[in-house]
């Protein structure tokens, strides 16, 4: 059995590929890699910042997940207290959608699409099971996005 050094998981010495992630198994050697941090959640609200300054915290997470190798950034941006969706949502939603489109992100999915029998939400699971647990409250959630770098 060889241990997955992007999700943890373990699978046959003979496959070539993760079957949860993906990765590359024929790079692990015999040396042990130091344990990779897979997941990551950030509060985008805490403080209650205004909407640059959200924005301007969600870019930073980004880009120090992107050069620390995380795979799962989970965004907590909040719902907005006017009941139809706050600014500090919107303008990170549009961020993530245009990082998406310049494939600077594998994956964008809204809290309230993600799920953990079906859709999007099932599909990451399978591949970062520990997601369910570190997080629960991202399911169904609209203030939550899940990012895949």
């Amino acid at each position: 059995m060889v241990e997955c050094a992007v999700c943890g998981n373990e699978s046959d010495g003979d496959t070539v590929a993760c079957p949860f992630c993906g990765a590359d198994l024929q790079s692990i050697g015999a040396e042990k890699r130091t344990p990779q941090v897979v997941q990551r959640t950030v509060n985008l609200k805490q403080g209650r910042p205004l909407v640059d300054t959200a924005v301007k915290r969600m870019t930073n997470e980004l880009a120090q997940a992107t050069a620390q190798n995380v795979k799962v950034l989970i965004l907590i941006h909040g719902y907005g207290s006017s009941g139809k969706g706050g600014k500090i949502r919107e303008e990170c939603r549009k961020i993530l959608e245009d990082w998406l489109r310049q494939r600077r992100l594998r994956q964008v999915i809204p809290g309230e699409q993600f799920q953990r029998r079906h859709g999007p939400g099932k599909a990451l699971l399978r591949r970062f099971p520990h997601v369910e647990t570190e997080c629960p409250t991202v399911f169904n959630n609209p203030g939550v996005t899940v990012a895949v770098l």
